[in-house]
């Protein structure tokens, strides 16, 4: 019995020792791999679907994790050696950007998969989404066939490592102890007998080509690769398909507007002055943004142009006076817009938000058309507002239900360097005799999009511009305010 107990004992003893030694060497198997943030429309949601099928089988290292070792090491100017500095202080084996662009008429997910050894793109795995960014069955059942085969590939980081280990060993020097910023890909490995010294096949340190990739080491990819004194120029001009969804080179937009105006005098003396009080009007508006440097790779990008105009279609103006029939008046209205814009994404994501300033010129005209017999009878001015228009701007894109939507708006000051009649005496001199006013004003807009179709956008907008008028002493008012409201919907068309 005693023996017996003791031949358990041992067996219990032996077994549990070589499961201590099976388990840390399963454990060290599992690769493990940098997952970058993956960009363009439905980015995050092609990003968790990578990560799903990646963490069944391998051990997964978020973004921020390969960021702050970047920091580290102080990379200005991404290399793939910088890559495989930073693969190697995290034990990575490999790293994986994504990007969902457009190709075409369609959306496709491109994988890029580097060896954290090397830091070189292994391959690039594109996977087709269709007519809209989301990823579908077929999306799914890509990932496992096109991109896991790849991460199978990548040597890693610890390749180099033990490469180095074997070196020291074999030359009788002892463990190397190197620093972390040294890099790994300078190493060599001796031969046993032989005596002969043989260098790893190692591709050039060229600079990183992928923008994800870069950007998340805090630099930018680059054009050109450095090999010792040789310097090679790469033709990296951005072909149209690779341009972000979020940066379209051209949006028009057609809508059905209602337009309203209210015009009152300021004074003591306005006897013989009408304002002006309007119910909103059926128009018709084209508006348009051209930015012709979408695709550029430095600041020139956030460079644009933008024009608007809206066109009352039918108006008249009631002529109403105690004791006569109400008479109506044809009358014209325009609303036109048209200048260079500025902005500025926080960041090169689908859901940042973007600031910047509008500068350009601007008309807003009312006129009626008076018949000689009622030139008396009339004294409401025309006007012709000619402005500048400066300020700033925001537009702020957000997901909701699988849908991206942006939220935009600016606020302008408008010093009016010419008003017209308004400004100039008044119809007939009702006002002065002499040119006497000034004025400027404030635009304040407010618009929403939604993106239902890859190109194709519903909105809705408002807009509200006030001008304030002033006049000198001796005129039949003392100022007067000028007011138009916009309220439209429309449909727009994205390129």
């Amino acid at each position: 019995m005693l023996t017996s107990r003791l031949n358990v004992s041992g067996s219990k003893a032996v077994l549990a020792a070589i499961l201590m030694l099976l388990l840390p060497a399963a454990a060290a198997a599992k690769k493990r791999v940098v997952v970058l943030n993956f960009v363009g429309p439905q980015g995050k949601k092609a990003q968790a679907a990578v990560a799903g099928r990646i963490k069944g089988k391998y051990v997964i290292i978020p973004q921020a994790a390969f960021q702050k070792t970047a920091k580290q090491l102080k990379i200005k100017r991404p290399t793939d050696d910088d890559v495989a500095n930073v693969a190697r202080k995290l034990k990575a084996d490999a790293i994986v950007a994504g990007i969902v662009q457009k190709s075409g008429r369609k959306f496709e997910l491109v994988v890029t998969v580097r060896d954290g050894g090397s830091g070189s793109v292994i391959d690039k795995a594109t996977i087709p989404l269709g007519k809209s960014p989301k990823m579908d069955k077929k999306a799914h059942a890509k990932i496992a066939s096109e991109v896991l085969p790849l991460l199978d590939r990548a040597n890693g980081s610890s390749a180099f490592a033990s490469s180095s280990s074997s070196s020291s060993s074999s030359t009788g020097l002892g463990a190397s102890k190197s620093g972390d910023n040294e890099n790994p890909l300078e190493k060599s490995s001796s031969g046993g007998g032989s005596g002969a010294t043989t260098t790893a096949a190692i591709e050039p340190n060229k600079p990183v080509d992928d923008p994800t990739t870069a950007s998340a080491m805090g630099g930018k990819a680059s054009k050109s690769s450095e090999v010792g004194s040789e310097t090679t120029a790469t033709a990296t001009a951005t072909p149209a398909g690779e341009r972000p969804e979020w940066r379209p080179l051209a949006v028009a937009n057609f809508d059905l507007s209602g337009v309203g105006r209210s015009l009152t005098f300021d004074g003591n003396n306005m006897n013989t002055l009408q304002g002006y009080s309007g119910g909103m009007v059926f128009a018709m508006g084209v508006a348009a943004e051209l930015n012709p440097f979408a695709s550029n790779a430095g600041s020139l990008k956030g460079l644009g142009f933008y024009f608007s105009i809206d066109k009352v279609l039918s108006i008249s103006s009631t002529l109403k006076r105690a004791g006569q029939p109400d008479q109506s008046l044809d009358s014209s209205e325009l609303l036109l817009t048209l200048g260079a814009q500025y902005g500025y994404r926080l960041r090169e994501t689908a859901d940042s938000m973007t600031v910047g300033a509008r500068f350009g010129y601007g008309l807003t005209s009312f006129e009626i058309n008076v018949p000689a017999n009622l030139n008396g009878a009339v004294t409401v001015p025309d006007v012709g507002y000619k402005y500048l228009e400066i300020g700033p701007f925001i537009k702020v894109p957000f997901e909701v239900a699988n849908s991206w939507w942006e939220l935009g708006a600016h606020f302008s000051y408008l010093p009016v360097f010419d008003a017209g009649m308004i400004t100039s005496g008044g119809r007939n001199g009702t006002i002065s005799m002499g040119s006497n006013g000034g004025a400027s004003g404030i635009e304040l807009a407010l618009g929403l999009s939604w993106r239902f179709k890859p190109t194709w956008d519903a909105t809705l907008g408002f807009k509200l511009d006030r001008f304030g008028i002033s006049y000198d002493q001796g005129a039949s008012a003392t100022g007067a305010s000028d007011l138009f409201y916009t309220i439209g919907a429309g449909i727009g068309v994205v390129y």
